[in-house]
């Protein structure tokens, strides 16, 4: 990451394009190493690994590495000691950590971490403001997700009915506007977020309505377009996706409540579908 904002800094000219896959570094390294001043790197270094200290937020796993929560913090010098504060004050504080945790698990691996280079590259202006950093941030997501709706589009798909082929980025954005609209009060009585929620790893999309229905009487069955419609998925981890083979809407409930005590998803979306989801048979679509 520092290499990417030394050589767009510093070696503004040069045709080397320095990507985010550490098994690359060497071979980029070799070949911008005559333009690097080591004093001048250091430097950027340290002020990096301060801005990642500061504005980017770190999870807390339990035992078996599920997160339990996200941080936003920093240690503050005091005369005598030091002690770790927030970063940000106030509602801002919640709304960074919860969109900067989405954008984390959308984008988990080392190379897609555009957003995390986005950062480390911001000015401080921006940074120190909590209501022009998130603003910011949301910008560049809906450049993210307006480019990858026009790929899609180009090659003659529907954006909103991609099924298997939706990204957890979309996925993932969905449950953090339901959070945030939750928060802000416009949701209404129109849905309720659970305190406990927080984004995780899940890494894999989930068919509320199954994608498979012959099973069902005909004047229940969906068309292909409604069942891969983004307003019947939701994401869980692969091995939950499994178990759920082409059950009902109604089973999965059922099941999920029975391996968790009575209690319903944390995840806002998934939630939703299954707080609308009925033992008659009834349950639609977000």
């Amino acid at each position: 990451h520092v290499m990417k904002c030394y050589q767009k800094k510093y070696i503004p000219g040069s045709n080397v394009t320095v990507t985010l896959d550490e098994r690359d570094m060497q071979v980029k390294y070799e070949a911008l190493k005559e333009h690097i001043d080591p004093v001048q790197f250091l430097d950027l270094l340290i002020r990096m690994r301060l801005k990642f200290d500061k504005y980017v937020v770190k999870s807390e796993n339990d035992a078996n590495g599920d997160v339990q929560a996200w941080h936003l913090s920093y240690v503050e010098k005091y005369k005598k000691s030091y002690d770790t504060v927030n970063t940000f004050k106030d509602v801002v504080q919640a709304r960074i950590i919860c969109f900067e945790s989405m954008l984390q698990v959308s984008f988990n691996t080392q190379r897609n971490k555009d957003w995390l280079q986005y950062i480390l590259e911001l000015d401080d202006e921006v940074l120190c403001d909590g209501e022009k950093f998130l603003e910011t941030l949301k910008k560049w997501a809906r450049e993210r997700l307006v480019n990858f709706k026009m790929g899609k589009e180009n090659s003659g798909k529907d954006f909103y009915r991609l099924g298997l082929e939706s990204s957890r980025f979309m996925l993932n954005l969905a449950d953090y506007l339901m959070w945030e609209n939750h928060i802000s009060g416009s949701a209404g009585e129109r849905y309720a977020v659970s305190d406990e929620f927080v984004f995780k790893y899940f890494n894999s999309v989930e068919h509320h309505h199954p994608q498979h229905d012959d099973q069902l009487p005909h004047d229940q069955r969906w068309s292909k377009e409604q069942i891969d419609d983004i307003g019947n998925l939701f994401l869980v981890y692969s091995s939950e996706n499994a178990s759920m083979n082409n059950r009902e809407p109604q089973s999965k409930k059922n099941r999920f409540l029975a391996h968790n005590g009575g209690l319903l998803p944390t995840d806002p979306k998934r939630r939703w579908l299954y707080e609308h989801t009925y033992d008659d048979g009834r349950g639609g679509s977000l």
